[in-house]
Parts: structure tokens; C-alpha cells; sequence
């Protein structure tokens, strides 16, 4: 999948507004996995501006559809910062529907379930295939470890800009394409 491509016809859809530059933050490396599926991360945390990010995924997963028989899937990654709550373990992992963690993890577990609920009624609009995940720690890194495992195509995150303190803890040479959302997108 040719991300800058994408988002080049995703501007030239939208007119003269923001240039290609300022959506694409980083640009990643060359994927060099043959195309056995397409994985598509988002990071989602409920605010307006991840909810942009996850149209423009679910935009990007459909037009993609709309052009190959490979699968795409929207992997959606909503993360809790607090370490000491499990040990930076992954909590849930679910495909095509979000099942709660279990009771003992606390308030943190509640406010996981409410907003992946939400992204999944989203992505329920696009009818497409999806998996949501629940990470503890650092942002940065489990969106890194998520990218990784899945051999991500693109992330996208709610950011504007590449100055963003996670776009700066993911650094310079990420794993693929990091796009973001526009200023006055939300």
C-alpha cells in the first residue's frame, strides 16, 4: 500500500488545504512484507481529534479495499499509561468486537471498554473488519509494539503535527508511515 499516494489523492479530493507534508508526519520505511493482509493501526483515546484519525484509517482501509483482494483490517489501540497497573502486558486483544477485560483490572478497564465501544460503532459504519486492543504503558512504545506485530501498512494518530511528544518518542526511523490530522480538522 502507497500511503503517500493515498493521501496525495486525499488532497487533491479536498482542494487546496493542507499540503500532503503536514498530514504525513513521518514518513517510515518501505514495507517489504509481501501483501498477505494490510493492517492499518490507529491509535484511539475517544477525543475528537483520534476519532479523525480513525475516520481517515477506516477512509483509508475502504479505498484500499476498493482496489486489491488482499484483506485490511483496522487495528485500533487504545492505551493506558500506567504501567504499574500490568506490567506493560496486552490486556485484550478482540477481532471484530471489543469483549470488556476482566473486573479486577479496575476503573481503568470501564473507561477502556466505553471508548473502544465507541471507535467500534465508527468502524461498524464502515462495515469493515477490525481488531481493538487494549495496551498498558508508554504510548509511543505500544503503539511501536502494535506496528510491530502486525507488520503495520500505516499509523495514524490524532497529532498535527511532527513536534508532537509521541510522534518524537516514535523517532525518525519508524517502522512505516505516520500520519496525522490536520489543525483544523477537528
Amino acid at each position: 500500500m502507497h500511503v503517500k499516494s493515498m493521501l496525495a489523492r486525499l488532497q487533491s479530493t479536498l482542494g487546496e488545504g493542507e499540503p500532503l507534508q503536514e498530514i504525513l508526519l513521518l514518513p517510515g520505511k518501505p514495507n517489504s512484507n509481501p501483501l498477505k493482509d494490510i493492517n492499518l493501526v490507529v491509535g484511539y483515546n475517544g477525543s475528537r481529534r483520534s476519532q479523525a484519525a480513525l475516520d481517515l484509517t477506516l477512509w483509508m482501509a475502504h479505498q484500499t479495499r476498493l482496489v486489491t483482494t488482499v484483506s485490511v483490517v483496522v487495528q485500533v489501540v487504545y492505551v493506558v499509561e500506567d504501567t504499574q497497573v500490568y506490567h506493560g502486558q496486552a490486556i485484550a486483544s478482540v477481532q471484530n468486537g471489543y469483549q470488556p477485560a476482566a473486573p479486577e483490572y479496575g476503573d481503568w478497564s470501564r473507561q477502556a471498554k466505553s471508548v473502544l465501544q465507541q471507535a467500534q460503532r465508527l468502524v461498524l459504519e464502515w462495515q469493515g473488519s477490525f481488531v481493538a486492543h487494549v495496551r498498558i504503558g508508554p504510548v509511543a512504545r505500544e503503539l511501536r509494539r502494535v506496528v510491530e506485530e502486525k507488520s503495520a501498512a500505516s499509523l495514524c494518530l490524532g497529532c498535527y503535527n511532527a513536534l508532537h511528544p509521541i510522534i518524537q518518542d516514535l523517532g525518525r526511523d519508524f517502522l512505516c508511515p505516520v500520519v496525522g490530522i490536520p489543525r483544523g480538522a477537528d
